[in-house]
């Protein structure tokens, strides 16, 4: 069964659709909806990664395993993170910054936790002031039995 999130006005006119806990894009919707606040312009950025995919090798059941990733602000105006979403409560994500300066780099550890045996690929999105609005990092490994 599918559902589908829907902000109303008081005549029941849909306003916005989407559901703004899985995407920080829909909530900003939202909220501005709300505060009654028109949309104001982002400067945009250009943010530069090493890579997109992440291999995590073999893990080991239950074993959390961690990937540092370098972010660098490759653009004139300064990046400003509006927050990261994860395809899993087994993803999680940790900054200890809210904004990157032109020309300088920071780091997000993004921490993996092996649940069940087999080949798995998760992902992670990025929302902040960059042309698409966000981006997203693919993650893949296999987890092997506490066996072996």
């Amino acid at each position: 069964m599918m559902f589908q999130t829907f902000l109303v006005d008081a005549g029941n006119r849909v306003k916005v659709i989407g559901n703004p806990i899985h995407n920080l894009s829909v909530k900003e919707l939202y909220l501005k909806e709300i505060a009654g606040i028109k949309s104001t312009a982002w400067s945009v950025t250009i943010i530069q990664l090493d890579s997109t995919e992440y291999h995590y090798d073999t893990v080991g059941e239950n074993e959390t395993v961690d990937k540092k990733i370098t972010l660098y602000n490759a653009g004139k105006e300064v990046f400003r993170i509006k927050g990261v979403t994860t395809s899993c409560d087994c993803m999680m994500v940790n900054y200890g910054w809210d904004e990157i300066q032109p020309g300088e780099s920071a780091v997000m550890t993004v921490s993996y936790k092996a649940e069940e045996p087999g080949d798995f690929w998760r992902t992670i999105t990025v929302y902040g002031n960059v042309a698409e609005k966000s981006f997203t990092l693919d993650f893949y490994g296999s987890v092997r039995t506490g066996d072996g």
